[in-house]
């Protein structure tokens, strides 16, 4: 079983870019390939898991891949340029496989493990769904099939789940929680109304939602545990700062 485990990032990522080829080459039958992706996250992690599926721990691994994988699934049926569409299934096939492999590492290799290696590629992953969800959203919000008061819901639940995820993954104590999590999940929901009403193009709105996902969550967890240097914070803040303007100056105004 672990030879097999083993191979699993390797194997999984070969299965699932298989589903992703069945989806591009035979739309028509694409709810069968996306329902076997759907096993096949199911399957990896429960098996890396030694399928305890009634743990927390399961839960919380599985969270960020599905979402991820969701998440790059909607976004894909907005893309026209087949450059772009097999530049999203390869970083699909590529984050799979790299998240197969840490979860490998954190369960039987833990000689090997760095401490919060799979913690922080599960915030990249929630960071870049975070993009590819909210830019379906706005899409659909633009076209009027999705009502500005549904997408403030999903920002509202969708920022709760990734700052619960984030505290649970690097086990910030208890006490110093709902503060945190009340406090970006108001935030992240009030950019996503603001964003809603911005004469532009629908990924715009995503990316300043990554944005904000990649550098807020993590400078209150470093603040949480302890951490944070001036030389981080600034680190995050000239990043962020130098990515939205290249996106609000570079983007298409109506």
């Amino acid at each position: 079983m672990i030879l097999f485990r083993r191979l699993l990032p390797l194997l999984g990522p070969l299965i699932l870019a298989y589903f992703l080829y069945q989806i591009l080459n035979k739309p028509e039958n694409w709810a069968l390939s996306v329902s076997g992706m759907v096993l096949l996250v199911l399957f990896c992690v429960s098996f890396m898991n030694e399928w305890k599926v009634n743990k927390a721990e399961f839960w919380g691994l599985l969270f960020p891949i599905v979402v991820f994988t969701a998440g790059a699934l909607g976004f894909l049926f907005f893309l026209e340029q087949s450059f772009l569409r097999y530049l999203t299934m390869a970083a699909m096939v590529l984050l799979f496989a790299l998240y197969l492999e840490n979860l490998f590492i954190y369960r039987f290799q833990k000689h090997k493990y760095t401490q919060f290696s799979l913690p922080n590629l599960s915030i990249f992953l929630l960071t870049v769904a975070g993009f590819f969800l909210f830019s379906t959203g706005f899409g659909f919000a633009l076209t009027n099939v999705l009502p500005p008061a549904d997408l403030t819901w999903f920002a509202l639940i969708y920022s709760f789940l990734v700052m619960w995820h984030l505290v649970w993954s690097y086990q910030i104590p208890k006490g110093k929680r709902l503060a945190a999590i009340f406090l970006v999940t108001l935030l992240s929901t009030e950019l996503v109304w603001v964003l809603h009403f911005w004469p532009t193009t629908f990924f715009v709105g995503g990316l300043i939602v990554a944005v904000f996902l990649y550098a807020v969550p993590s400078l209150v967890q470093l603040a949480l545990r302890e951490v944070l240097t001036k030389k981080l914070w600034m680190q995050y803040a000239v990043i962020s700062l130098l990515a939205v303007l290249f996106v609000t100056l570079t983007a298409s105004w109506s």
